[in-house]
């Protein structure tokens, strides 16, 4: 995490299970942290260029778990501070991320951890 945490979000799984998501403004990426127990962090990500541009400088986040058309296991809407199209610089906007590319990123990191654990 990096100075100015804009942007705090709780992705609700229910039963008090879930995450919080809260985005770093300083380095332009989001740290996940489980919701239940003792709120171990799991990861961070980054929203990176593709056939848009990525998320830089939020200034809010959030997110809903709830069945979207298009999106079944729920949405992360973040703030980009600086909309781009190519080099140029556009009005900021809202960039769109399915849950469950986020829920991938989880999963990623917490193999990792394992194998990490497993060889200490």
């Amino acid at each position: 995490m990096s100075y100015d945490i804009e942007g705090l979000a709780i992705y609700n799984s229910g039963n008090g299970e879930g995450y919080l998501v809260a985005s770093s403004q300083g380095n332009y990426s989001f740290a996940v942290f489980q919701r239940q127990g003792d709120n171990k962090y799991l990861g961070s990500f980054r929203i990176v260029d593709g056939e848009i541009d990525g998320a830089e400088e939020t200034d809010g986040i959030e997110i809903t778990s709830t069945p979207l058309p298009g999106y079944p296991k729920g949405i992360l809407v973040v703030h980009d501070g600086y909309n781009r199209d190519g080099r140029k610089l556009k009005s900021q906007n809202f960039k769109l991320v399915d849950w469950k590319e986020v829920e991938k990123v989880i999963q990623q990191a917490a193999e990792a951890q394992r194998t990490i654990e497993q060889h200490n």
